[in-house]
């Protein structure tokens, strides 16, 4: 799976996004763990991802159809 964009979350040291051709994936402790996003972009193929401050619960991404 390709990882097109990450974005650091500016108040949370240890959480990040990455958009990927699998979805919209985030980790809580640095990259050590990543897991789907919660949201309905899992089947969707994420090609930039923005953190937005400073309510970083809103994530913005550019998608298109996976494959």
């Amino acid at each position: 799976m390709s990882v097109n964009a990450l974005a650091a979350d500016p108040i949370g040291a240890l959480q990040m996004y990455a958009a990927t051709d699998g979805g919209v994936f985030k980790t809580t402790d640095g990259g050590a763990h990543w897991r789907l996003s919660k949201s309905n972009l899992a089947h969707l193929k994420a090609q930039s991802i923005l953190a937005c401050p400073p309510a970083t619960r809103l994530v913005g991404t550019a998608t298109g159809p996976a494959g």
